[in-house]
């Protein structure tokens, strides 16, 4: 269906569905329609070739999408619609599905034979070393920090449904939204490991730094060194 056949028929179903609105909000929805819904349109051809109905087929997909876009088109904010198709998610995100939980008010680190474990709902889990001087900062639903002064911390924080996790360190603090890493902090320098995802070096002098999947940073006095991870 060309696009000046799908105008026309917007319009006479315009005038009997809508008959409040003005006509120049009338031809703003319609214009909408017209350039916001090819698939629909190539849908609703494939339809009346298998059908042999396709007026009556194209018609209905172009009133289910008036009606689903009119209401964004005349308060002025763009419709969803209107997005090119392959720039949406195939499925639908997760983020801020962290703030649904709730996280219990005695959370913090607990003894597991040799080791300190944090279990973060079911979104995170910390893992300190023996020996390692390390503790609960601070939690929220979507928030948590860790404060890491000696020693090292294993992250498994995959999919934080849209929350952070912080890892606070002496002078960088180690900030993810989901990632797998390491991170050791000696007297003398860092180190941060990520094996899975991305992780940001957050610096109050320098510029901020991502390591990605696979690489290594390690901070000390005499500068930044990176580099990927021994295979």
């Amino acid at each position: 269906m060309s696009n000046d056949l799908m105008r026309r028929k917007l319009q006479a179903l315009a005038r009997q569905d809508v008959e409040g609105l003005d006509p120049a909000a009338r031809n703003r929805i319609i214009e909408r329609v017209v350039a916001a819904a090819p698939l629909e349109v190539r849908r609703a051809k494939i339809m009346r070739m298998a059908a042999c109905g396709g007026v009556a087929l194209a018609a209905a997909a172009a009133v289910a999408l008036f009606v689903g876009i009119s209401s964004s088109v005349l308060g002025g904010s763009p419709s969803p619609a209107a997005q090119n198709t392959q720039d949406l998610p195939s499925t639908p995100t997760s983020a801020g599905a962290c703030a649904d939980r709730m996280l219990p008010s005695s959370l913090g680190f607990v003894e597991r034979n040799a080791e300190r474990v944090l279990e973060i709902a079911d979104l995170a889990r910390v893992v300190a070393s023996a020996g390692s001087r390390v503790a609960l900062e601070h939690a929220e639903a979507c928030k948590v920090a860790v404060k890491l002064d000696a020693g090292s911390v294993a992250v498994m924080a995959s999919n934080l449904q849209g929350g952070e996790l912080r890892i606070v360190a002496r002078g960088a603090e180690l900030v993810t939204h989901g990632a797998v890493f390491r991170v050791t902090q000696s007297d003398s320098e860092l180190g941060v490991e990520v094996t899975q995802g991305r992780v940001a070096l957050e610096r109050t002098d320098q510029a901020r730094r991502e390591i990605t999947s696979g690489h290594r940073l390690q901070l000390s006095a005499s500068g930044v060194v990176e580099g990927a991870l021994a295979p």
